[in-house]
């Protein structure tokens, strides 16, 4: 059964909270909230704490019909009627005038039309966003080895040793042992840091998907028996999150 676009909405707002970890979040569908005059009934609310602020966003969702002014006029005596003061968004996926665009933009409504594709392709690349580590990112314990292609882009593989994902302690160390990757194999990874963020979507990840990969923390080089040793310490990612994850 296909899903109507207030329900594709309401699940990407959940989603996009749980990606950036937003704190305090309240997503709701089809609510009842009294107004100053009025109980206005609407068909999304959203509300996060960010910089210690509350954020609200109340949304009208307009399917399968051209947005009027009509619709500006109607949305905006709701939100002027609340007793608080949120951020007001339509979504629509027909059309909208470019009276009902001009008035929406006096009355401070943001108007969207919703694109699955664009949409898809949006969460995709935030999703990537989040996941991949970059050059500037400092190890928050740990740093790793990601190949690169021919541009410098992380392609998303981590370097693995017998399918166990290598944190090291030190970036010096995952410099040389990536060197060394490097020249006996022709590969091209490269030693990026993983943020506390990282980790936690790194073993989410690895848990949710059933993979065969584990985690092992690369002992310094002060205790290798030798340059050519290479000596790792395997560790449950439950491990992980009781000693290297901060609360």
């Amino acid at each position: 059964m296909k899903q109507t676009l207030k329900e594709i909405v309401y699940s990407m707002y959940i989603e996009r909270c749980k990606m950036e970890r937003l704190r305090n979040t309240k997503v709701f569908k089809n609510i009842n909230i009294p107004g100053k005059l009025i109980e206005h009934s609407l068909d999304l609310y959203v509300e996060f704490t960010q910089m210690n602020n509350i954020e609200i966003i109340v949304i009208k969702i307009i399917e399968g019909s051209i947005v009027t002014e009509k619709d500006i006029w109607d949305f905006t005596n709701v939100i002027n009627d609340l007793k608080f003061f949120p951020r007001a968004v339509i979504y629509f996926d027909q059309y909208i005038s470019t009276k009902a665009i001009e008035m929406a933009q006096k009355c401070n409504i943001q108007t969207r039309k919703f694109n699955f594709a664009k949409e898809v392709e949006r969460k995709v690349f935030s999703t990537l966003q989040v996941l991949l580590p970059n050059n500037e990112v400092i190890g928050d314990p740990f740093w790793t080895l990601m190949e690169i292609d021919l541009n410098g882009n992380v392609n998303g593989n981590y370097f693995t040793f017998e399918n166990t994902i290598l944190l090291f302690l030190s970036k010096k160390q995952a410099k040389i042992w990536a060197e060394k990757q490097n020249s006996v194999n022709s590969s091209n990874y490269s030693v990026f840091g993983l943020s506390q963020e990282h980790l936690r979507i790194l073993m989410n990840l690895v848990e949710k998907t059933n993979s065969d990969n584990k985690f092992g923390i690369v002992l310094s080089q002060y205790e290798q028996c030798s340059l050519n040793e290479f000596k790792v310490y395997s560790i449950d990612s439950k491990y992980l999150r009781e000693y290297y994850l901060r609360k």
